[in-house]
């Protein structure tokens, strides 16, 4: 699967140039004061990798380099093995385009070293990344709320391995079908369900073509969209909503970690402010968890102002972040060679 090598990016919100490596079987770690521009570098990689489509995305006024749209933005993103068919892809804004160009580029260099080609999104699927914001919004990422959330993907994969097992889609078929009848035996289910196909029944009989609808107790388009992910304690269920940011954090991460592991990568995992909302004592244990993770194959970019989170070993892995008066944000990789 996709690994992110490099990222670059020019004039984007407060970064005026950043390039940054992503070390092997380890996390990035962003750290620096307050405002110093490490969540920038989180948004840009997230404009080209996260859920929404780069080639659609307008950026607004605080999204140009000083805020000033004369200034045009370039965010490219290398692979250490290919992105679908692409070894790099590139979003460019120009505010001032060439006649018959585009404002928006969102083009790749495929493998074949032919440059300035459409990707799909087929191609963006071998790598996704999620972000864990400081607000987090697990419940979303873990919800079937649109095609792009971590859930969705995982069970969309899912599917399409059910799909050269014959048996046990027909096997599913079969169960689904006894459930939904189950559900018939509810009087008032039934008679509603019913009441509801009459009369759409009537009312669209003057259409050129029959409109029906019905209960399933699936979804037939995608047999893993029936199950849900939920937690319980002590044997009691317990809504994400009533889980602790900690915990949440917690959760999203062996998501993340258990996707990689079972599709070989193909998960890019941004944290901002991991140690927030944590006991010391476990601020040490996720930091140690986290190095663990990428050992074993998923990606990971934090940013942090916590020094539990450096590790001197992984030194190709550590950013200062910096933006001094005047200036843009500046970073420094630290290199062991």
């Amino acid at each position: 699967m996709a690994k992110l090598e490099k990222i670059v990016v020019d004039k984007y919100r407060s970064i005026d140039h950043v390039e940054l490596l992503f070390p092997k079987n380890a996390p990035l770690v962003l750290i620096g004061e307050n405002n110093a521009g490490k969540s920038n570098i989180i948004k840009a990689i997230d404009l080209v990798l996260g859920e929404f489509w780069p080639g659609s995305h307008d950026p607004e006024d605080h999204e140009f380099y000083l805020r000033e749209p004369k200034h045009p933005i370039n965010i490219e993103a290398s692979f250490s093995e290919p992105l679908g068919k692409f070894e790099r892809i590139y979003w460019k804004y120009d505010p001032n385009p060439p006649a018959n160009s585009d404002q928006i580029f969102f083009r790749g260099l495929d493998i074949y070293g032919n440059k300035d080609k459409f990707i799909r999104n087929e191609d963006r699927s071998e790598l996704t990344c999620v972000t864990v914001t400081a607000d987090r919004r697990l419940a979303y990422q873990l919800s079937y709320q649109t095609k792009y959330t971590m859930l969705s993907k995982l069970m969309h994969k899912f599917h399409k391995a059910m799909e050269a097992k014959s048996e046990v889609k027909k096997g599913l078929e079969g169960r689904f079908t006894e459930i939904k009848e189950l559900f018939h035996q509810i009087d008032e289910f039934k008679a509603f369900r019913d009441s509801l196909r009459n009369d759409l029944s009537d009312l669209a009989s003057a259409m050129t073509h029959k409109l029906d609808v019905d209960f399933e107790a699936y979804n037939p388009s995608n047999f893993f969209h029936a199950l849900r992910l939920h937690t319980d304690e002590k044997g009691e269920p317990r809504t994400f909503e009533e889980l602790g940011t900690g915990e949440e954090q917690i959760l999203a991460l062996s998501f993340a970690h258990a996707y990689a592991k079972a599709f070989h990568g193909g998960v890019l995992l941004a944290i901002e402010e991991p140690e927030a909302h944590l006991h010391p004592l476990a601020q040490d244990w996720l930091s140690n968890k986290i190095r663990d993770m990428t050992r074993d194959g998923l990606q990971i970019i934090i940013e942090t102002h916590n020094p539990s989170f450096i590790n001197i070993i992984d030194l190709d892995g550590i950013v200062l972040i910096r933006k001094e008066a005047g200036s843009g944000t500046r970073a420094i990789q630290i290199e062991t060679k």
